[in-house]
């Protein structure tokens, strides 16, 4: 989350949950709560809120609240971590609940939840985009990015062509220094960064499931020659792909080593996080 004062909040941990009663719970973390279900009421020291289904709301560090689900409920808890030392104990105050900033985000998240084939690098991404959102409208800064799903979707589709960023500012008839700019505020990094992200998560999936040439994965998955690829690989994972096939095969000898592609997921959040 950037922030005016300069700081910002990377994402720690997140999961999903039945919230049941609770008195007098003291919240150990800077906390986004998101209700994909039913609803829960909130009573903080000083204020009441009632969380519905598709809201979102911050929760400060050591704030002391008594919780009251409805019969049924689902909700996705993220937590947040401050940077620099500074602002570790400093306090928001969020008014009201808010929407999530789109429907179309508000489904995609639930779509990474449900679906394990889905990546989970996406989901951190627009859990990401409703941080900043919130940041935003505390601040008034405006209102979100209205086509930044469609891009994410844009992108995701089409990563494979070499020309994919030109080809998308030609889709959306927009200009392209604004299009990039509010992806960036968006997301808090760049659109380049974000579509090299997706290329190297699935040039991973060719090296572990196909015995195709290293210079054919590069080309497919939209990399402008075998060098590009190379050197993007080997900034990423500390190993050219060709290393990073064979450690795969010798890993999968050995079960208890084995290289998933959850630890694959897990190199693109940490660059989400290097770069938020």
């Amino acid at each position: 989350m950037h922030s005016k004062q300069g700081f910002k909040t990377t994402i720690t941990k997140y999961f999903t949950s039945e919230i049941e009663e609770k008195m007098l719970y003291l919240n150990e973390e800077l906390t986004l709560l998101m209700v994909i279900s039913g609803q829960i009421e909130l009573i903080l020291l000083d204020q009441y809120v009632v969380l519905k289904k598709g809201e979102i709301y911050l929760l400060n560090k050591n704030e002391v609240m008594s919780v009251f689900p409805s019969s049924k409920n689902q909700v996705l808890s993220v937590s947040l971590n401050i940077t620099p030392e500074k602002w570790m104990n400093c306090r928001f105050k969020q008014p009201s609940p808010l929407t999530i900033s789109s429907e179309k985000i508000y489904q995609e998240i639930i779509k990474c939840l449900l679906y394990k084939e889905h990546p989970q690098y996406l989901l951190k991404l627009l859990l990401r985009n409703q941080i900043i959102f919130i940041e935003k409208t505390m601040r008034g800064d405006g209102s979100p990015f209205t086509d930044f799903i469609e891009i994410l979707e844009y992108i995701n589709k089409n990563y494979m062509e070499e020309h994919c960023l030109e080809k998308l500012v030609e889709h959306f008839m927009l200009d392209k220094y604004t299009l990039f700019q509010n992806f960036r505020k968006s997301t808090g990094f760049s659109i380049q960064i974000y579509l090299r992200e997706v290329r190297l998560f699935y040039s991973v999936c060719l090296l572990k499931k196909t015995n195709a040439k290293i210079m054919d994965i590069a080309l497919d998955t939209g990399f402008s020659s075998l060098r590009a690829f190379n050197k993007s690989f080997k900034d990423k994972f500390d190993l050219p792909p060709l290393s990073f096939r064979k450690q795969h095969k010798l890993c999968q000898k050995n079960s208890e080593n084995e290289f998933e592609l959850e630890q694959v997921e897990q190199f693109l959040e940490r660059k989400i996080d290097q770069t938020s």
